[in-house]
Formats: structure tokens, C-alpha cells, sequence
């Protein structure tokens, strides 16, 4: 757990090269908080139609960000 949080904090410099367990522990960590913010809203919606495509979708985009992140932050450390 130590490790996560190390990762987290950015570790001993900021530009250190993505490496392919940060990048999975990112992807897995947006889909984790994608489907937290999935909860929040089934539980809170009080419309007349709940939408699924729009929860699915909350989820996807957290992942398809962490990817676009993951990809600037190796192109500028590839620099």
C-alpha cells in the first residue's frame, strides 16, 4: 500500500517515465473512481428516467482521461 501512495505522491521527481504498472494502476484507479461516481448517481438521481448509457459513460470517460493523461505524460517525458 505504501507503494500506491508513493506512486500518488508523484514519487521522488515529477517527470519520472511512465512505467506499465503505473500506467495499469492508473487505468484501474479511474475505473474504480468512475464506477464510485456511477454509485453516487444512481443513488442520488431522482429523475423519471435514470439513464444507463449516461452511467456507462460517466465510467468510460474517467478511463479514456487516464489513458490521455498516461499518453501526454510519456510523450513530454520522452522529450
Amino acid at each position: 500500500m505504501e507503494q500506491v501512495w508513493h506512486f500518488l505522491d508523484g514519487g521522488p521527481s515529477q517527470g519520472t517515465i511512465f512505467t506499465p504498472e503505473g500506467v495499469l494502476l492508473s487505468l484501474l484507479l479511474a475505473f474504480v473512481l468512475g464506477q464510485a461516481l456511477a454509485w453516487v448517481y444512481y443513488g442520488t438521481h431522482n429523475g423519471l428516467s435514470y439513464s444507463r448509457s449516461f452511467v456507462q459513460s460517466l465510467v468510460l470517460i474517467t478511463v479514456v482521461v487516464s489513458m490521455v493523461m498516461a499518453v501526454i505524460g510519456r510523450a513530454i517525458c520522452h522529450r
